[in-house]
């Protein structure tokens, strides 16, 4: 099952799984998933993981979020945090722009802030190591210049259920 599953991945995305038998960081959890959703296919929420990126729906208006991850989404880690702001820029820090900004990532557990990670490059993806154990991904985008808040913070949260280590 999962090496159908597997397969089917490859057919849909040919340039992540390139390595052969080795799945590619990140893309483990996904087709271990997949796999789960073919076992439970009647499942309502197993359609979401094949409903593509560019078409899921997004928040109403100018927002920063999460693109490749849901609310309640159990992963194993490491795995990979894409980031996008609908309606404005991303640039680095330092650079002054109309409607542009960097994003700011933090991880949260019972609150208290874990680790902050700060894409002031103008990247928009990050991979996370994390423990076993529930937390809160918190969405931040700033501005370059002064560091201040340009959009509302987006969380979600998310639970570790297994850490890979390659």
């Amino acid at each position: 099952m999962i090496a159908a599953a597997h397969a089917a991945a490859r057919r849909r995305r040919p340039h992540v799984l390139h390595h052969g038998a080795r799945v590619a960081r990140g893309v483990a959890a996904t087709v271990l998933r997949a796999a789960a959703c073919n076992v439970h296919s009647a499942s309502a929420s197993c359609a979401a993981w094949y409903q593509d990126e560019s078409t899921r729906p997004r928040p109403p208006g100018e927002a920063a979020y999460i693109s490749n991850l849901r609310d309640g989404e159990p992963l194993v880690s490491p795995f990979n945090v894409r980031l996008a702001a609908d309606g404005w820029g991303i640039c680095a820090n330092g650079v002054t722009a109309v409607k542009c900004g960097h994003f700011q990532l933090d991880v949260l557990r019972g609150g208290k802030l874990l680790q902050s990670t700060g894409l002031a490059n103008g990247a928009t993806q990050t991979n996370l190591f994390l423990p076993v154990g529930s937390y809160t991904l918190r969405t931040r985008f700033v501005d370059g210049a002064t560091g201040r808040a340009l959009l509302p913070a987006q969380d979600i949260e998310t639970s570790v259920t297994a850490s890979e280590r390659f």
